[in-house]
């Protein structure tokens, strides 16, 4: 998928045709958490190009919002984060990344996306608008496209109907209307590739390239439920976890009986109840950290403090979410075996204080 910005002609009409494809290729490659796990040559040769350009578009990209650099690592901004996509993205269709798109002017690349913009992919969904919607007109750069009369802007319309599907406009000559993309072409999206890529180099790494396509594709769903649920502590504690399943010296012992994500899970839960000493530390040194830069009167102090309120929300949350998953579990297993319900109830009890100093 593809963040809808991406192809909203306010960007798309400074772009070259190559810098498009620099964000089709990101947004086929970013992980859930908006990494995007190519290096520099790798992008450069998925887009077969040189290095030089790869950084130009990285540069501009990054001074546009686009994309946050942290070291080696790329992180695209403009992409789809949640499980829920509803209207923020594009459905990445092959045909936008074929040679035959690419042949298309510029200008008609930019219309295409336009209508994808605008989402005449969707059942139904047409865009019907005036030519001059189109082009600038005298002494205002309001058009769609960089076009500055009606000849160009029919050209455009010329060459989309390679792709787009085309009615008699219901207003007039001077209106066009996209009802929707051609059926070749209509098929079914791209899938993100950035997860499975980001474990694959890690199996590499690890020298455990040897897990099947089904345990990796479980292992990449738990990923992202786990940070779906607890943002970057989730794929934080998902982390932890994988690395010490691929350290495991019967990892594949354990793939061959089916069973390494039952061990993944197992590893996670242990995980989850040794973290939360470290997030309630967290939290009291963030309510520190808070508190403390309320009181200060310099310039910025209130977007530090912006800052440190989300970070102690989403550490709450976090805390939060774990213990009632906790208590979720201990409940189960007393219903499961309802003797341990005395024994869960005692161990709910403050541990007495003993004083040696006093005793006989």
């Amino acid at each position: 998928m593809i963040h809808r910005d991406l192809c909203d002609p306010t960007y798309t009409k400074n772009y070259s045709p190559l810098r498009m494809q620099f964000h089709f290729v990101l947004s086929r490659f970013v992980c859930v958490d908006g990494l995007v796990p190519l290096t520099k040559e790798e992008i450069a040769q998925e887009m077969k190009c040189d290095i030089q350009s790869i950084y130009k578009f990285m540069k501009a990209a990054e001074k546009e919002g686009v994309i946050r650099v942290d070291g080696d690592r790329i992180y695209l901004v403009k992409h789809v984060p949640s499980k829920d996509y509803k209207d923020g993205y594009v459905k990445h269709y092959p045909f936008i990344e074929s040679d035959e798109f690419k042949a298309l002017s510029v200008q008609a690349q930019r219309f295409i996306l336009y209508t994808l913009w605008v989402g005449v992919y969707n059942e139904g969904r047409k865009l019907e608008r005036e030519l001059s919607t189109l082009y600038h007109k005298p002494y205002q750069l309001d058009g769609v496209l960089n076009l500055y009369s009606k000849k160009p802007a029919l050209d455009v319309l010329e060459e989309a109907k390679a792709f787009l599907k085309f009615e008699p406009a219901t207003k007039g000559d001077h209106w066009f209307k996209v009802t929707g993309i051609l059926e070749q072409f209509e098929v079914q999206p791209l899938k993100n590739q950035g997860d499975i890529k980001w474990l694959d180099d890690l199996l590499v790494t690890s020298t455990c390239d040897l897990l099947s396509d089904k345990t990796k594709g479980d292992m990449i769903a738990i990923k992202k439920q786990y940070f779906y649920d607890l943002g970057s502590i989730g794929l934080e504690l998902f982390t932890h976890a994988l690395d010490k399943v691929l350290l495991s010296f019967k990892l594949y012992q354990l793939e061959l009986k089916n069973e390494v994500i039952p061990y993944l899970r197992g590893t996670l839960l242990d995980l989850e109840e040794k973290i939360l000493p470290t997030i309630r530390n967290c939290i009291a040194h963030t309510k520190q950290a808070l508190n403390t830069t309320k009181d200060l009167a310099i310039s910025g102090v209130r977007s530090w403090v912006t800052r440190f309120e989300g970070r102690l929300s989403k550490l709450n949350n976090a805390l939060r979410y774990l213990l009632e998953k906790q208590l979720k579990r201990e409940v189960q297993k007393t219903e499961k075996n309802p003797a341990r319900e005395q024994v869960i109830l005692e161990s709910k009890e403050p541990f007495p204080f003993y004083n040696w100093l006093e005793a006989e």
